[in-house]
């Protein structure tokens, strides 16, 4: 029996496309891209305090994840990895600012991974704020440097906007890899078996 590697992958900005932004641009009838924002929370840099709460209201209402778009090459690679890998999701659905209100993210998410991805074990899911907690994996995929601060050995950042200016001498402090597409992390986890 072949002992299968473990791989923790995130969601947003790792699998999804930026289902954040596209809503915030469809609330504000705007056609921002991830280029005219610096950091994370583009609904920070994007709304006041008076339009927040409006905004807010309407991701109440609205699937993000009911069109939303893939990143390039995950729909051919996540497959291949699932042969091979036990494939773990493990991401947030706690939405800043609806912390007491954010079922609804986790219900949406859920059914679109499962829906989407029929492959993946619906066990195998975890929704979660803390993904330093997680150490009983042989790789993470994420795109938030603060994610990575756990014991799992192979740690891949990656790259996005928000993370761009991060250094290789800051990611290597941690035992971070960067990777900029789907190909590379298939070609990294391939290469260590």
């Amino acid at each position: 029996m072949v002992n299968k590697k473990s791989i923790l992958l995130d969601v947003d900005d790792v699998i999804v496309d930026n289902a954040f932004l596209d809503a915030a641009n469809n609330f504000n009838n705007t056609k921002y891209t991830e280029k005219d924002f610096s950091g994370y929370y583009i609904d920070k840099e994007m709304f006041n305090e008076e339009t927040l709460p409006k905004y807010y209201e309407f991701l109440l209402h609205y699937n993000m994840y009911s069109n939303c778009r893939l990143i390039e090459g995950v729909e051919e690679i996540l497959p291949m990895l699932a042969k091979e890998n036990d494939i773990y999701i493990c991401s947030s659905c706690v939405c800043k600012g609806l912390e007491r209100k954010s079922g609804i993210f986790f219900m949406n998410k859920f059914n679109f991974l499962v829906e989407k991805f029929p492959f993946l074990i619906p066990e195998h899911i975890i929704f979660t704020g803390d993904k330093n907690r997680f150490s009983d994996f042989d790789y993470q995929v994420d795109d938030l440097l603060t994610n990575l601060k756990n014991k799992i050995p192979d740690k891949l950042l990656f790259t996005r906007h928000h993370n761009k200016e991060i250094s290789k001498e800051e990611l290597d402090k941690d035992n971070v890899k960067r990777v900029d597409n789907w190909q590379e992390i298939y070609e990294y986890i391939t290469s260590r078996k």
